[in-house]
């Protein structure tokens, strides 16, 4: 590709408006003299962006980071290292109750119902208490009290 100025240099600059290339300040004084259009930026927008997944995937946390359910996935990484969250997943009982719970189709209305279940009620209380946790240590919160 050359500089759409002088047509003879490998680019090194590109114009922050229509993202045209150019080789120096001469060409770039040149080009802004004329015209400038944006029909190439539109152009580059349509094109796939390698970071778009990462980019939506964090505009979609900052939005969530404003409500008040929202829980930092850093501190959901917690969770598996929890003990008492781990040994609770391993009753059988518990773990249909969650797999009804992913399939249903009143989610709301059937963890209402959960919550009044001893076993369930004692897994939320184990969640929250690692999620709440500033240090995430909760064993030593637990020992403390």
């Amino acid at each position: 590709m050359a500089c759409v100025e002088c047509g003879s240099e490998a680019p090194k600059y590109k114009c922050p408006v229509c993202l045209s290339k150019y080789c120096s300040v001469a060409c770039c004084k040149a080009h802004k003299a004329k015209e400038c259009t944006t029909a190439k930026k539109e152009e580059k927008a349509k094109e796939p962006d390698q970071n778009t997944a990462e980019t939506s995937r964090l505009e979609l946390l900052d939005e969530l980071e404003d409500s008040e359910d929202f829980v930092h996935p850093d501190k959901l990484a917690l969770l598996g290292e929890s003990e008492e969250v781990k040994s609770l997943l391993y009753n059988p009982h518990l773990q249909s109750m969650l797999v009804d719970l992913v399939h249903s189709g009143q989610p709301a209305r059937d963890m209402a119902i959960a919550m009044h279940e001893p076993l369930f009620r004692e897994l939320a209380d184990a969640c929250l208490l690692v999620v709440e946790n500033d240090d995430g240590d909760r064993d030593r919160k637990v020992a403390a009290s």
